[in-house]
């Protein structure tokens, strides 16, 4: 699968980093700070995570849900630990993972801590983009797997309902009319290569829940949806994600070993 989507899902994993999404320059308190005192400082309204830095030295991390009126900023924090740091220069893809178990880490550049990533970073549009191309990816594998069993003839249109089919035919006529001419594979969309690919291949219908999951996930990206506030929210889009790259694995695994030849494949459930 070395095509250039591939080369640019790694362009995308080395170049989109934490650097891009995290808070920065940190808003801080003192450790001697009382807590209710930190709490309505406006230059602090809406941070529910507030590193607390003593002189230089950033030493702990308040948590606005766990914080009691009367206690000092020092009494109050969480203590520095190297499981609340990442780099800097980490990838997106390494914090969306750190972020379901922790709600947040400090960043580290250049020796210093410089910043702060949470869940709500995640709706940025360094991940938007890094999670819609892996989806995109896993599309185009389907349209391969589609070619691969009815070949550059039109026979793979007759699987589809007699909806979808209108619908194809209505983008092609559509496209003719503005002289654009795309293969027909080209216009279908993601529930028709899934429903595609599942005859092609003899899969289950834990393919077709699956792939629902995957397109839902895709569209909450392309409309600026929330997908990850809350852990139940992060764990359910880090779930959506490995699927995707399971899949596309998977079909690609089925691709190289047919040759370009129709095969029967089942995947696991």
């Amino acid at each position: 699968m070395n095509d250039i989507l591939l080369e640019t899902i790694e362009g995308l994993e080395r170049d989109l980093t934490v650097r891009l999404i995290a808070a920065a320059p940190l808003a801080c308190c003192s450790p001697d700070a009382v807590v209710e005192h930190v709490l309505a400082e406006s230059i602090l309204t809406g941070f529910d995570r507030i590193p607390v830095r003593d002189g230089e030295q950033v030493v702990g991390v308040l948590l606005r849900e766990e914080l009691d009126a009367g206690t000092t900023a020092r009494e109050a924090m969480t203590p520095l630990s190297d499981s609340l740091l990442i780099s800097a220069d980490a990838p997106v893809s390494t914090v969306i993972e750190l972020l379901v178990a922790g709600s947040y880490r400090l960043m580290v550049d250049g020796g210093h801590i410089t910043g702060i990533v949470t869940r709500s970073d995640l709706l940025k549009l360094p991940v938007r983009t890094y999670a819609f191309t892996l989806i995109t990816h896993l599309e185009m594998v389907m349209a391969r797997v589609v070619h691969s069993r009815w070949g550059d003839g039109e026979g793979w249109l007759n699987v589809l309902s007699p909806g979808r089919r209108r619908k194809v035919r209505q983008k092609q006529e559509d496209l003719a009319r503005s002289d654009d001419d795309l293969p027909l594979l080209e216009l279908t969309d993601f529930c028709d290569k899934r429903d595609l690919t599942r005859k092609a291949l003899r899969l289950t219908r834990m393919f077709t829940r699956e792939m629902g999951q995957i397109e839902d996930l895709r569209d909450k990206l392309a409309h600026a949806g929330d997908y990850a506030r809350d852990g139940s929210g992060l764990q359910e889009f880090v779930t959506r994600l490995r699927l995707a790259e399971e899949w596309t694995h998977y079909l690609g695994k089925h691709l190289a070993s047919a040759g370009g030849s129709p095969e029967t494949g089942q995947a696991n459930g």
